[in-house]
Parts: C-alpha cells; sequence; structure tokens
C-alpha cells in the first residue's frame, strides 16, 4: 500500500474515531444526567480516543517523517502551521461560547462536553504533529543507542493510552519514567548546528510560537477539567501529560541551544564559506574553468569574506588592461586611481610597504565625492611577475582587519596559481598543436618528394633526404626531357 492511500485511511480513521468518541462520551453523560442506562461502558470513548491518537499518528508519520525533500526550518514550519490552525480553531470555538454568553444552551451539560471534546481533538493532532517531527530532528544523525531509545519511548508513550485501567499511583510511575526518558532525548539536538544564521532566527521564532500553542492549549484544558468534573475523556491522562512535557522541554531546550550558538553563527558560516571558495579556487582548473571564470571566482569570494562594499580586479595580457567589476563603475575606478596617483601615495596601490591597510585608511577618505573610506589591495603574481591587481573598497573608515586580509590574500595566492596553471595548460595545448602541424607538414613534404627516380641503360639515380628538424626545405625531382635527356630538379624552398 502506497504511503498516501494510508494517508487517507488514516485521516478518514482519525475522524470516525473522535466522531465515535464524541458520540459515546456524550450518550453516557446525557444518561446519566437523566438516570438512564447508556448500554454502553465508559471505558470505551477511552478506545476511541486511543484509536484517534494512532491514527493521528500515522498520518502525520506518513505525511512527515517520510517526506525526505523536507529541511528543519520546513519541519518547524509544520508544527507552526498545525499549531496556528488548531489554535485559531480553539479561538474561534471560545469566541462563539463569549458572544452567547451565559444562556441555558451553553451551560447545557452536553455543548459543555463537546467544547471540551473538540478542543482534546485539537490539542491531540497538535501533540502528535510535534511528536513527528520532534521525532525527525532527534533521529538526524542517529546511533543505534538513540533509535532504540526512541522506539521504546515512543512505544511506552502510546502504551501509555491504555493506562486509564491502572491504579493512580502506577499511572505516576510511568509518567516519570516517559518524562525522564523524553528529557534524555531532548538533549540531542545536532540539527542546530547545520542552521545558518537566518535560519536559526526563524527557528527561534517557530519555536516560540510552538511553546505558545503548547502552553495555551494546557491551560485551556486544565481550566475545562477545573469546572466541569464530569468530562470522562481524561485530558489528564499519562499520554497527555508526558507528550505535553516532553514536546514543551524540546522546544524549549532547541529554542536555548540556537540563541547561545547565534554569536557564533557568523563567524562558523564565514568560516565555512571561507573553505568553500577556497575550494571552488582549487577545482578551477580541474573542472576546466576559463580563467575569466577564475576572476569571477576570486572577486566573489573576496568581497564576501572581507565584507567589502566594492571591488576590482585588474589585468593586463598582452598589453591590455581588463577589469573585473563588483558593486562599482569604471569612472570610480579612474578616479581613485587618479587620486592615488597625483598625491604620490605609497603602499596604497604599488606594494611598496606591506601595511596596505593603514595607508589606505590615511588618505582615501580625503577623496571627496566618493563612498568609499578604506581600500585594500593584492598584487596577484603569475610566473614571478605582477600580472593583475585585486583591490577592495569599504564605505567605512578602517574597514578591513587584519584577518581580513590574510584569508584574502590567500585566495589571490591560490587564484594566481589556477590562472598560472590555466596558461602553462595553454602552452602545453599551443606546443601540442604546433607538433601536430609540423607531423602533418613532415608527411606532406615526404609525399611531396618522388619514391622512384628516372634511369636510363647507363645510370641509376637515388636520392635520399632528412631534415635537420621537424620540417625542412629541400626538394628534388628527376624529369625525362627526351629519351637521351633527363633533368634534375634540386631545390631549398626554406633557406
Amino acid at each position: 500500500m502506497s504511503s498516501k492511500s494510508i494517508t487517507r485511511i488514516s485521516i478518514l480513521l482519525a475522524i470516525f474515531s473522535w466522531v465515535a468518541m464524541s458520540f459515546t462520551d456524550l450518550t453516557i453523560l446525557f444518561s446519566k444526567t437523566n438516570d438512564l442506562d447508556p448500554g454502553i461502558e465508559e471505558y470505551i470513548p477511552n478506545l476511541f480516543y486511543f484509536t484517534y491518537t494512532l491514527s493521528l499518528f500515522t498520518f502525520y508519520k506518513f505525511r512527515v517523517e517520510r517526506a525526505e525533500s523536507l529541511n528543519f526550518i520546513d519541519l518547524l514550519w509544520r508544527i507552526f502551521v498545525t499549531g496556528l490552525v488548531t489554535t485559531v480553531a480553539s479561538l474561534g470555538i471560545k469566541s462563539l461560547d463569549m458572544l452567547m454568553g451565559d444562556t441555558k444552551f451553553m451551560e447545557n451539560v452536553l455543548v459543555i462536553d463537546l467544547q471540551f471534546l473538540i478542543h482534546l481533538g485539537l490539542l491531540i493532532a497538535f501533540l502528535t504533529s510535534t511528536l513527528v517531527v520532534w521525532k525527525r530532528l532527534i533521529l538526524y544523525q542517529k546511533s543505534k543507542f538513540l533509535l532504540r531509545t526512541w522506539t521504546v519511548f515512543e512505544y511506552g508513550l502510546f502504551a501509555s493510552l491504555l493506562t486509564g485501567f491502572l491504579p493512580a499511583e502506577v499511572q505516576e510511575y510511568v509518567l516519570y519514567a516517559l518524562v525522564l526518558l523524553g528529557l534524555f532525548l531532548s538533549v540531542n539536538m545536532k540539527w542546530v548546528a547545520f542552521l545558518s544564521f537566518k535560519q536559526k532566527w526563524k527557528s527561534i521564532l517557530l519555536l516560540l510560537l510552538t511553546i505558545l500553542y503548547l502552553v495555551y492549549f494546557y491551560i485551556s484544558l486544565t481550566q475545562f477539567r477545573s469546572a466541569h468534573n464530569f468530562l470522562l475523556v481524561a485530558e489528564q491522562s499519562v499520554f497527555i501529560r508526558a507528550a505535553f512535557i516532553f514536546s514543551t522541554s524540546y522546544a524549549t531546550f532547541s529554542l536555548l541551544v540556537i540563541l547561545f550558538n547565534l554569536p557564533t553563527s557568523s563567524a562558523f558560516e564565514q568560516k565555512l564559506d571561507e573553505v568553500v571558495n577556497f575550494q571552488r579556487l582549487s577545482q578551477a582548473i580541474q573542472t576546466e574553468q576559463s580563467e575569466e571564470q577564475v576572476y569571477d571566482i576570486l572577486i566573489d569570494s573576496a568581497v564576501r569574506v572581507a565584507s567589502a562594499d566594492a571591488a576590482w580586479i585588474e589585468v593586463t595580457v598582452d598589453g591590455r588592461t581588463n577589469y573585473f567589476k563588483h558593486n562599482i563603475t569604471q569612472e570610480q575606478i579612474n578616479g581613485i586611481k587618479k587620486f592615488v596617483e597625483d598625491k604620490n601615495l605609497k603602499g596604497v596601490l604599488d606594494f611598496e610597504t606591506s601595511d596596505r591597510n593603514l595607508k589606505g585608511g590615511q588618505h582615501l577618505a580625503k577623496l571627496k565625492d566618493n563612498l568609499f573610506k578604506s581600500i585594500v589591495a593584492f598584487p596577484m603574481i603569475i610566473n614571478n611577475e605582477q600580472a593583475g591587481i585585486l583591490v577592495l573598497l569599504r564605505e567605512v573608515s578602517e574597514g578591513f582587519t587584519r584577518e581580513n586580509t590574510e584569508i584574502t590574500e590567500t585566495f589571490v595566492n591560490q587564484a594566481s596559481i589556477s590562472i598560472e596553471g590555466f596558461r602553462l595548460m595553454s602552452d602545453a595545448l599551443e606546443n601540442e598543436r604546433y607538433k601536430e602541424e609540423l607531423k602533418i607538414a613532415k608527411q606532406v613534404q615526404s609525399k611531396l618528394l618522388p619514391t622512384i627516380m628516372e634511369s636510363g641503360s647507363d645510370f641509376d639515380i637515388v636520392a635520399f633526404s632528412e631534415a635537420a628538424d621537424e620540417v625542412g626545405g629541400d626538394y628534388y625531382d628527376t624529369y625525362r626531357i627526351n629519351e637521351d635527356k633527363i633533368a634534375i630538379i634540386i631545390g631549398d624552398v626554406s633557406g
């Protein structure tokens, strides 16, 4: 049976179970209030309650747990949406109750019981969806021990639905055991380390809303129980309490861990970005990218690592200067270069001093109508010669740290190695093409020379030619003028 069929059957079974639970519960309650024999045992509504919960869990299990395309934020979003829908439905029922006021209809025990059952059904829907998502997050990078622990917890949780027949003391022991097991599982949150800075902020918001939804439902059902002691289906069952404590604790622990990780998120992402960009530069030759693509990767990587507002690469090839720009115009580039040249600022673009950042920070702020206040430049050394320059700019003074410049310099060196490799490869291909052309020329030349020479009754002519290099300019042939005369042709077409 396909997952789609199972989800359809499980949701239909959940709806049927809730209707059956409500019908039997209301029937028993009506019979009690009117001193009638309901003909239904009081444990029947709880059995349908068990079926309803199990059906909902199966539904979310196949909808969420087996959906491979969902990422962490998508999973938290599923909880948020389920919580939002169930909370809005619950608030809608409460609003209706407030609008109708203290009427006899709203004070009827059957109406109160139906409201309770609706709220209970909404809470179970929210709790089961939360349990499925928490399971997927906890078992991210799972081990055998963790998988076994969750299996024990899950089976114990659903077995607790049937503990209503046990003494109260036994139920409390079962609850304590499930709570302790749930707290142990709650510390497994390896998925948090894989969230980006933006994703962590989204997760914080979604987790906060999840906790608010849980607290709202718990307070609502507790108020129902405290105000009406005639309710049959117990919202204070071991399952409800254990699932609520586990869901709330895991949401709270996740929220705290993400909050504590926020200060280091940017630095971690930056380091990861540096590794990725360095790898991109290292693999530039292996992936057969062009030299221009290496410059694009370099300027993009440098801007990200140094948090630069603008940048340009200036490369001279065969006497022609090419520019690769990021967030800067050619007019601005020319203005900065002219300012540096007119002021004779040493160490800004000429690399006469190792402290380029200091020099740039001192002087660039003096350039009028210029957005940028910090400049740092890096030479691109190819074949022991400066073939280009990378210039980074920021709109704040002293905007570049020594760590930024060191990392960027590493990128520039790696890019220079990649470009040098491109050029060596290009030269090697050119040499191979040249050799192939010489080989063809040699074959053509050998075919132009005759293999059989003219001969007579009194003589034979034999010729042999061997070029000093791959191809020579020597040429020879014989030509019979008449029966008695033969001409010998000898020439050098290249010397």
